[in-house]
């Protein structure tokens, strides 16, 4: 079929319109001929909800009785009981109307127009090409022009082709005009929509591979055996065949062939596209995944790959490790900020870098998104700071600079307190086990080009070890040989330098820290499993809890300050680099001079004994620990201090004054929040912020505190 290159005609752009298309039926093996209509996408209508409440449901239970929101699709309630792992979808008490906790309606309905299904695949190799052909009308199949698309492309049309009957699709390659910028912009504003409405998204992993059936068939099976919470808690699921395997103790029957199986599945590209985040997240229950010929519904598939991430012990520490991201995409956007959205964008692939900002904004919150829309006219390094400044001036935080590395290319000249997004950090974050300057706010500006902050110097570094690298046998092998010349002395804040060296290897996630996520106590870290690790082999790299700790120090260096105190240094740490506590900013910070009153960001680092606000509130008084303690409701965790020898529980720092003229103020977290959050109302004139008034410049130097100023270039 011949025929010259297709020529779009323009999109509305006074109503919500795109193009659908309807893909023409055929055999496998015949010429794809395609028809593209222009449509406008209309709001669906929003589903009655009649059920209870969550919190409602759960005062009709009887006494050890619980419900629980599963994650994402349908939001239905799940009940379980104290005393065992049993579940069901029905309460326990039978005189509960059903209604009472029936499954949410989807969006959209069946009765919804345009009804269409959308495609989310990875584009694959530009060089790769094959020709599809753009006709007019279904009977007389005149053809209107040709297109080139990419070779993942044609084979997903193929394999999704009906032979008697069109079928209507939405796909980003063919249904915008990608070499229009003005329109790929306007177009990328309607995808969360196009993904929302979308009577089906089909996530399209690739043609079939030798061993593809068996890890399809096998991931459906382990799907079938469990439940996922809002909170990405597991749950037996109704009716299980195999009642003990969502449990993280609990091996897997899988000879070597099935585990190589998945391990090749779970390995496809597609998993590392940075656009099948939102697509994913915006799906309805009817998601459905295809490899070749064979489908199993994504949320299904997705609780299998939670289950796998989630088990004690796996085959291979490849594996464990490919886990870690593709888990990711199985998360309820609800738990997803802006903050970690960038984090995890920025490991996955796009072709254009903006795209690291773009390809996130539908499931970003509220806040934040409604400043940033797509404009493909636009500069990357210029929209990278624009990123950076807009955060910091709608949440008042610091927390995107701790994503700056020093060691890493800077191919587009940015300032060192402006993440590359579209360049992967070597090291994981270390924010969410700290609050180094307790829950602040930054009452940062610009000048120019420079950021300029406010907070207080912690230390200087006195010497680095050699870096712990990034391949795990290496860094396992060292592991094992490293202690401390001065182990048994007394350390600069308290205990031995020994101790202070294994909680540095954990940055403080211990069970007095996170008595609510089954952490290890520091008995069993130094007692149980540090001994395992200096006697064991590299089949510990299959551990879970041990690949977790390698990852934590992955990249960094071990450090120790002038003044005695271990830490870890981000890649690039030099003697002489400063470590400092930022108003704003969970993690420290490692920055260097780069003239009389200006600094470069280094990265982020850990410097045992001076987190928790310590370098300027000074040691919390005798007896009391800080801890992170799950929320009554909503997502993250809220930080409060206790005291063991009595059992009391505050949610106020005690080395902080009263309140006075604030008070608490509880609420929900929302998208915009960050994990460790809390609210204050001012009595007075009822207005509510989201970080401690105590915790002002103003406020610490009523206290007597000398609060300093950076300039960061």
């Amino acid at each position: 079929m011949a025929g010259s290159t297709f020529e779009y005609s323009a999109l509305r752009t006074d109503v919500k319109e795109i193009r659908l298309l309807t893909l023409l039926p055929g055999l496998f093996e015949d010429d794809l001929q395609l028809r593209l209509r222009h449509v406008e996408l209309k709001q669906p209508g929003e589903p009655t909800v009649s059920r209870l409440s969550i919190a409602e449901l759960q005062k009709t239970l009887p006494a050890g009785h619980h419900v629980h929101e599963t994650s994402q699709y349908q939001f239905r309630y799940l009940f379980d009981r104290d005393d065992t792992y049993e579940t069901s979808w029905s309460h326990p008490d039978e005189n509960v109307d059903p209604s009472a906790y029936q499954p949410l309606s989807e969006t959209p309905t069946p009765e919804y127009e345009p009804s269409f299904e959308a495609l989310s695949y990875t584009w694959g190799n530009a060089n790769e090409l094959e020709t599809a052909f753009i006709v007019n009308e279904e009977e007389t199949r005149q053809s209107c022009g040709k297109l080139k698309i990419r070779r993942n492309l044609a084979q997903a049309l193929r394999h999704l082709r009906y032979e008697s009957a069109s079928r209507t699709l939405w796909t980003d390659a063919l249904c915008i005009n990608q070499n229009d910028d003005l329109e790929r912009s306007s177009q990328v504003q309607l995808m969360s929509n196009i993904y929302q409405y979308a009577m089906r998204v089909v996530i399209w992993l690739g043609p079939a591979s030798a061993n593809s059936s068996l890890a399809m068939s096998t991931l459906q099976y382990l799907g079938q055996q469990l439940e996922i919470d809002s909170k990405h808690i597991r749950y037996r699921s109704p009716g299980a065949s195999e009642p003990d395997w969502f449990r993280s103790v609990c091996p897997l029957p899988y000879d070597k062939e099935t585990w190589q199986a998945i391990e090749n599945l779970v390995h496809r590209d597609y998993f590392e596209r940075l656009w099948i985040w939102q697509e994913v997240s915006l799906a309805n229950s009817r998601a459905v995944v295809f490899c070749g010929k064979d489908e199993v519904p994504w949320q299904i598939l997705g609780r299998a790959i939670v289950c796998l991430k989630t088990k004690d012990v796996l085959p291979s520490a490849t594996l464990r490790n490919r886990l870690f991201m593709v888990e990711a995409v199985t998360h309820d956007r609800r738990d997803f900020y802006l903050r970690l959205l960038l984090i995890i964008s920025r490991e996955r692939k796009c072709s254009d870098p903006r795209d690291h900002i773009y390809g996130i904004m539908s499931i970003a919150g509220p806040a934040l998104s409604r400043h940033i829309m797509p404009d493909y006219t636009k500069d990357t390094a210029k929209l990278f700071q624009e990123v950076a400044e807009i955060y910091v001036e709608t949440t008042n935080r610091l927390d995107l600079i701790a994503c700056c590395d020093l060691s890493l290319p800077n191919p587009r000249h940015l300032a060192s307190w402006v993440p590359d997004w579209h360049i992967p950090l070597n090291t994981y974050r270390l924010s969410t086990f700290m609050l180094a300057s307790g829950i602040s706010s930054s009452e940062a500006r610009f000048l120019d080009d420079a950021l300029l902050t406010k907070g207080f110097t912690v230390a200087t570094v006195g010497s680095v070890s050699d870096g712990f690298g990034c391949d795990l046998k290496r860094m396992f092998h060292r592991m094992k040989t490293m202690r401390p010349r001065d182990a048994d002395e007394a350390y600069v804040t308290g205990g031995s330098v020994f101790e202070a060296f294994l909680r540095t290897l954990r940055v403080g996630y211990l069970d007095e820290t996170w008595p609510t996520l089954s952490a290890p106590t520091y008995e069993e870290w130094q007692d149980d499993f540090w001994e395992r690790v200096v006697d064991s082999d590299e089949t510990l790299l299959n551990d879970a809890e041990f690949m977790w700790c390698l990852n934590l120090i992955k990249g960094r260096m071990m450090i120790r300050s002038t003044a005695g105190h271990i830490g870890l240094g981000p890649p690039n740490t030099h003697p002489g680099d400063i470590i400092c506590t930022l108003l704003g900013l969970q993690s420290q910070l490692m920055i260097r001079r780069a003239s009389s009153d200006t600094y470069q960001i280094v990265g982020e680092c850990y410097l045992h004994g001076t987190d928790n606000c310590i370098p300027f509130l000074g040691p919390l008084p005798d007896g009391w620990i800080p801890f992170y303690d799950k929320r009554d409701s909503g997502y993250g965790v809220a930080r409060k201090y206790r005291k063991p020898s009595t059992g009391e529980v505050i949610e106020d720092d005690p080395r902080l004054p009263p309140l006075r003229e604030w008070e608490r103020f509880h609420r929900e977290s929302q998208p915009d929040d960050r994990g460790s959050f809390a609210c204050f109302r001012n009595k007075r004139t009822g207005g509510v912020i989201n970080a401690d008034p105590r915790l002002t410049a103003t406020a610490l130097r009523e206290m007597g505190l000398e609060v300093e100023d950076f300039c960061f270039v």
